[in-house]
This record gives C-alpha cells, structure tokens and sequence, in this order.
C-alpha cells in the first residue's frame, strides 16, 4: 500500500519537482499554504507532511504547531 504524503510548499516548481521524485510509489497531495494543509489534515488522513518553512501568511513553525493539535503523531519533514 502507498504512503499518503502530504506536500506544502508555497513554490510551484518545489511541488511539481516533488511530486516527479515521489509520485510513483506514493499518493500524494498538495497545498500551497500552511492554511491550506491544516485543512487537508482535518478532513484527511496521511502518513507524513513534507512542509516548507518560508511561506506568506502562516510560515512553517506556525503551520507545525497546529498540526501537533490536530495529528500530533503525524511524522513532519521540514
């Protein structure tokens, strides 16, 4: 069975560069924002957040925070 990875980066070219590496032997999602991926976590279950620290809005520790509240035993990659 694949691993759900998650994918938040607010850089298009980190995403698509991402998802060539990765998308073969994982199902992937993307989010653009911290904002976006707290809601994708909500209603998603996945087996690890790759997450970008330098976002506009909500940065990456910001983002991290709230999904220790959410999905504390989700494993994070920064």
């Amino acid at each position: 069975m694949k691993k759900r990875i998650l994918i938040c980066d607010d850089e298009e070219g980190v995403r698509e560069s991402l998802k060539l590496i990765l998308e073969d032997d994982h199902m992937l999602t993307f989010s653009s924002s911290g904002d976006e991926a707290l809601d994708k976590i909500r209603s998603a279950s996945f087996d690890c957040l790759l997450l970008d620290i330098k976002m506009p809005t909500r940065d990456g520790l910001d983002t991290l925070e709230e999904v220790r509240k959410i999905s504390p035993d989700l494993k994070v990659i920064i």
